[in-house]
């Protein structure tokens, strides 16, 4: 059954786990680092603590980006970062709007372009899987 989920695209492939769970692995990992970064700075932290804490993170964001650029990684890392660009720019659209520096009108034309991107691209992207 599990097999038949897969092929249909309703589940994901073992492959997909993988890359998804890298890609879990490095943004916790980032996340971390920044955030010791930000407590170091604060001074709740010791030099010494940090580089421990620090290089802990950094072996796991190693380990994910090995999975992650890995031959089968590279055009899945190219529609992620396109991906995520997209979202980015209708995030700044958005909050543009909040403040008041765009009106709704504009905002709501350049987020539905933005939309109509990112559909394209995962149609596009499933095309190739």
């Amino acid at each position: 059954f599990k097999k038949l989920l897969v092929w249909l695209g309703v589940t994901l492939s073992p492959a997909d786990e993988i890359f998804g769970r890298a890609k879990a692995q490095l943004i916790q990992a980032r996340r971390g680092q920044n955030d010791l970064d930000e407590l170091l700075g604060a001074g709740l932290l010791s030099r010494h603590e940090h580089a421990e804490r620090r290089a802990s993170f950094q072996r796991r964001v190693i380990a994910a980006e090995n999975v992650l650029r890995g031959p089968a990684g590279e055009a899945a890392k190219d529609h992620v970062v396109d991906s995520a660009l997209l979202v980015g720019q209708k995030v700044a659209l958005i909050d543009a709007a909040r403040r008041g520096l765009l009106t709704s009108e504009v905002v709501d034309a350049e987020v539905n372009e933005l939309d109509r991107q990112l559909m394209k691209m995962n149609m596009e992207e499933g095309e190739h899987a």
